[in-house]
C-alpha cells in the first residue's frame, strides 16, 4: 500500500511527537516541583488556603487585592501595627500578583473568594493611574489560577479570536509554566504553527483599538469590577498609590466611585515620602513601604472608625 507521508515529512511528525512527549514529562515534573521554584505559582496554589484562614479569623477582615503597588509598597507588620489593637484588631491578607489589572483581580476575586463563601468586611484595591485603565488581561496566568475550575463564562466572555482561545487552551495544558512562561511559550512557539504570529496580533489589536478608542474605552473593566463589588455588598477602598509623578485620579472613576459606592484614597503624593524612597517612579523600595504601610494603616483605620455597612447596606 503506498504511503501517503513522504520521509521527511515523517522525520517532521517524529520529532514533533518527540517534543510532546518530552514536553509532557517536564510538565509532569514542573507540577511536581513548580511550586518550589516559582513564587507566583506557589502564590497561586496557596490563595484557596489564605482565603479560607482569613474567613476562619475572628474580627473585621480586611482583603488586600492588587498588583506589584501591593507587593512592593504594603507590609502587613507596619499596615496591622496601624489599626485598632486587642479585640478591635482586624485580621489582614494580601493577594497580589505582578502586572494584575482589574480584569484579572475581578475573576480572581469572584473564583477564590465570593465562588468560595468568603466575605471580607473591607476589600483594599490598590492602583494607579496606568492601571486603573489597563485592559491587559495575562492569558497563561488565569489558567494557571482557574486550575480545573469552571472556565467557560470567563472565556466566552474575556477571550476574543481564535488566538487568544489557543493561547488558553495551551496554556492550560502547560499551566505549571504560566509564571514566566519562557520555556512554555518557546514550546508553543515551536508546536503550535503561527502561534507566535497569533499573540503578536492579538497584542497589534488591542493596542489599535485602544488608539481608536473613545475617551473612557479603558474604565471598562474598572467599571464592571466596581459595579460587581456594590451588587456583592462589599465595602471596598481604593488606593491611589504613591508615585513620583505628577497625576489625579481620572474624574470618570471619581463619578463610578460615587455612583457605586467605592472609597477613594488618594495617596499618590504622601508627605514624608522623597525620591530616596522611590525604586523606580511608581514602586517604593524597603523603607519607603514600611513608612507608606504605617500611612496606609492610618488610613484604613479612620474609615473602619466609620463603620463597616457597604453604602446602602441596612
Amino acid at each position: 500500500m503506498r504511503s501517503f507521508i513522504s520521509s521527511s515529512e515523517r522525520v517532521e511528525l517524529w520529532v514533533v511527537l518527540s517534543l510532546l512527549g518530552v514536553l509532557a514529562v517536564a510538565e509532569i515534573g514542573m507540577r511536581i516541583v513548580g511550586p518550589s521554584m516559582s513564587t507566583e505559582l506557589r502564590n497561586i496554589r496557596n490563595i484557596h488556603a489564605d482565603a479560607a484562614k482569613l474567613a476562619a479569623q475572628p474580627g473585621t477582615k480586611i482583603l488586600v487585592l492588587g498588583n506589584s503597588l501591593a507587593l512592593d509598597d504594603v507590609r502587613l507588620p507596619q499596615l496591622q501595627g496601624a489599626l485598632p489593637k486587642g479585640k478591635e484588631a482586624p485580621s489582614l491578607d494580601v493577594v497580589a500578583f505582578h502586572g494584575a489589572g482589574f480584569r484579572e483581580l475581578y475573576w480572581l476575586f469572584r473564583t477564590y473568594f465570593l465562588d468560595a463563601g468568603i466575605r471580607p468586611d473591607m476589600l483594599v484595591m490598590t492602583t494607579n493611574t496606568n492601571t486603573t485603565r489597563s485592559d491587559e488581561l495575562r492569558i497563561p496566568r488565569m489558567a494557571s489560577l482557574f486550575r480545573g475550575r469552571p472556565f467557560l463564562e470567563f472565556a466566552t466572555t474575556e477571550l476574543h479570536g481564535i488566538e487568544e482561545w489557543g493561547c488558553f487552551l495551551h496554556s492550560l495544558a502547560f499551566e505549571s509554566y504560566a509564571s514566566g512562561g519562557r520555556i512554555r511559550v518557546l514550546a508553543l512557539s515551536r508546536l503550535v504553527p503561527s502561534y507566535t504570529e497569533g499573540m503578536t496580533k492579538v497584542k497589534d489589536m488591542r493596542k489599535n483599538a485602544r488608539s481608536h478608542a473613545q475617551p473612557d474605552w479603558g474604565f471598562q473593566p474598572i467599571t464592571r469590577m466596581f459595579e460587581a463589588l456594590a451588587e456583592w455588598r462589599i465595602r471596598t477602598v481604593v488606593v491611589y498609590m504613591p508615585t513620583t509623578e505628577t497625576t489625579e485620579i481620572p474624574p470618570s472613576v471619581v463619578a463610578l466611585a460615587s455612583r457605586t459606592g467605592v472609597t477613594m484614597v488618594d495617596h499618590s503624593r504622601v508627605p514624608g515620602l522623597g525620591p530616596d524612597d522611590f525604586k523606580d517612579f511608581a514602586h517604593l523600595n524597603e523603607g519607603g513601604a514600611r513608612k507608606f504601610s504605617a500611612i496606609l494603616g492610618a488610613s484604613l483605620a479612620s474609615l473602619l472608625l466609620k463603620g463597616n455597612a457597604h453604602p446602602g447596606q441596612p
